[in-house]
């Protein structure tokens, strides 16, 4: 039984690429379309000010989960592969085991900072106290976000469809109840439920998914299954941790650093750049989801230069998609960005800058990729440490003298530092794989 698992795995792993690139693109461009729709439903409905409440309600939530989650599903898996591959079934109900545990003793920590933390951010940033409810009801989503292990187990055994799917439902309800909202001229609360809802119905059916799959590979019963200690799995997860701790709240503390200087009007449009920057993230994103998992295969069997080939093509790639689109939002913004925000004129420069972001961002992911897939993850945290400090120094400085043009120029040079350091440490090792120490 476990011989023929195993044969399926080789199986689903020695697909195309193409195929399941179809599959993310299909339904992020619904998800993309939907959302893009949405926001222009809760923008024309309860106006760039109230929108900036919902935003920064979520970035606070998000900052505490990007603090204190392990983002488990890297290690998840590079492991979980590793063991399937091996027809190490015991070792792999092992490290299912831990994420499941991660995840939730994580989201917990999360939870409880983020209420005791309410009251001190709230004056920090001289909110008025009306928005403590929101802030406090959102909290209550982050227990169900177990996206180390929904998103690893469902990426691993190839079910990106579902991860999309899961998507695609929150976008609808924002959709459908937003345009309910507008129909009935409702207030901020009602639009902020709709919200609550989507975020939730979208992690409850990956969790669903991750159940029905691990139920399907005869892996379900992993509960049963006693811990053992893997030190290089843990350590892994540790690594991982304290990079994405240091690395994922500079977005988060952005975000704040806008609305203090700039205001919520401002968290809206940049929001919107967020949303309409789908354009490229759409493109890239399915792709990244894919070669991780493709670049732990091949660095299994050795085959370095083809990981490294995957990496250099998405750059080129990445690189056609921004000058197309740049070209194609310089020809025609005056039609459509208007709809999204007030005085559109002001930002068409901004987007520009944003786009130019998003594009190197999702072209050079693929050198995140290679860094993580042959080991080198201990390298990551003195990096960021050291990029993100210089980051945050600059950003202070541009976002007070150049606005919201100096908060994208501040993340293009952080992009763009992390990057080149990660090439030369690869360059140095000959882009050899190493083990985690």
């Amino acid at each position: 039984m476990y011989g023929k698992m195993v044969e399926k795995m080789k199986e689903l792993m020695s697909r195309k690429l193409v195929k399941s690139f179809l599959v993310i693109f299909t339904g992020q461009g619904i998800g993309s379309i939907l959302g893009l729709l949405s926001i222009f439903i809760i923008v024309r409905g309860i106006g760039s000010e109230n929108h900036g409440i919902i935003v920064m309600t979520q970035t606070y939530v998000t900052m505490f989960f990007s603090l204190f989650s392990f983002k488990t599903f890297q290690a998840l898996i590079k492991y979980l592969t590793k063991s399937l591959q091996n027809e190490d079934i015991k070792e792999a109900k092992i490290f299912i085991k831990w994420t499941v545990l991660l995840d939730i003793s994580s989201l917990l920590f999360a939870f409880l900072f983020g209420l005791l933390l309410e009251d001190l951010v709230i004056g920090w940033m001289e909110w008025d106290l009306s928005i403590k409810p929101y802030i406090t009801v959102f909290l209550f989503t982050l227990l169900f976000n177990i996206q180390g292990s929904t998103v690893g187990i469902l990426r691993t055994f190839n079910q990106f469809g579902k991860v999309v799917f899961s998507q695609i439902v929150g976008s609808f309800v924002r959709v459908i109840g937003w345009g309910f909202c507008l129909f009935m001229h409702y207030g901020l609360w009602p639009y902020f439920i709709v919200e609550v809802i989507a975020t939730v119905s979208t992690y409850f059916l990956q969790i669903l998914y991750m159940i029905l799959t691990l139920k399907k590979e005869k892996l379900l019963d992993f509960y049963k299954v006693k811990l053992k200690w893997n030190k290089e799995f843990i350590v892994f997860n540790v690594y991982s941790y304290l990079a994405t701790s240091i690395d994922l709240p500079i977005n988060q503390i952005t975000q704040f650093i806008i609305n203090r200087y700039l205001g919520f009007a401002a968290n809206s449009v940049y929001s919107v750049f967020e949303r309409l920057g789908t354009i490229i993230n759409k493109l890239g994103d399915p792709i990244n989801q894919i070669i991780y998992p493709e670049m732990n295969i091949l660095i299994n069997h050795h085959e370095y230069e083809k990981a490294k080939s995957i990496s250099d093509k998405l750059k080129k790639l990445m690189a056609i998609v921004f000058l197309v689109v740049a070209i194609g939002v310089l020809c025609t913004n005056r039609l459509w960005l208007g709809w999204f925000m007030d005085n559109p004129s002001m930002y068409v420069f901004s987007f520009l800058l944003y786009l130019l972001f998003i594009s190197y961002t999702n072209g050079t992911a693929g050198v995140h990729n290679l860094f993580m897939a042959l080991g080198y993850i201990k390298y990551t945290i003195p990096i960021l440490i050291v990029i993100n400090a210089i980051y945050l120094v600059v950003i202070f400085f541009a976002v007070q003298s150049l606005g919201l043009n100096g908060i994208i120029l501040a993340y293009l040079v952080q992009a763009f530092g992390v990057v080149t350091v990660k090439e030369y440490i690869l360059k140095k090792h000959r882009y050899q794989e190493l083990g985690v120490e």
